[in-house]
């Protein structure tokens, strides 16, 4: 029942990116609110569940898109793959590096999906697409502390093994 509340959160988002968020834009950039989910979700999982969720997030995303089926799939799971690799051995769950990781993160998809949309699609990058990316990183990182908080928040609400006031530290 717990994983499958997770895949409706991912849902519900999707829902809102696509709809509510499409209408308000911040400086022009919609925030990426399931890039920002699986972030945190990476980031607090073991990495078969990370790597699993990372294709269901990013099939969901192909199917928004509709015309590239597998890129993002692909994307999302190397990312889930790494970023839970990363935090479950290296580092302690914080704010700052989660906010850190999300800018990061955030970064590295939209090069490779802009490089991978130029080397198989042939569209064309400019400088405008730096810094519509560089746009988009700050928004994820801002949105990454407020998904953080309530994500940690329902998994401990769902009797997890997180605890919110060990694991979340300024």
């Amino acid at each position: 029942m717990k994983i499958i509340k997770e895949y409706l959160y991912l849902f519900v988002l999707l829902v809102l990116q696509t709809t509510f968020f499409t209408r308000i834009k911040i400086f022009g950039v919609i925030p990426n609110l399931v890039l920002v989910f699986s972030v945190c979700f990476f980031s607090v999982n073991k990495v078969p569940h990370s790597a699993f969720f990372g294709v269901v997030a990013g099939l969901m995303l192909d199917w928004i898109v509709g015309d590239k089926t597998g890129l993002n799939a692909i994307i999302f799971l190397y990312l889930g793959v790494f970023v839970s690799f990363v935090s479950n051995r290296f580092f302690y769950k914080r704010l700052v590096y989660i906010f850190i990781l999300t800018f990061l993160i955030s970064a590295v998809y939209n090069a490779l999906f802009l490089t991978l949309n130029f080397y198989i699609w042939g569209k064309y990058i400019n400088l405008k697409s730096f810094i519509k990316v560089f746009l988009q990183c700050v928004s994820d990182a801002i949105f990454s502390i407020a998904g953080y908080f309530l994500y940690v928040k329902t998994k401990k609400a769902l009797n997890s093994a997180l605890s919110f006031k060990k694991e979340v530290i300024f």
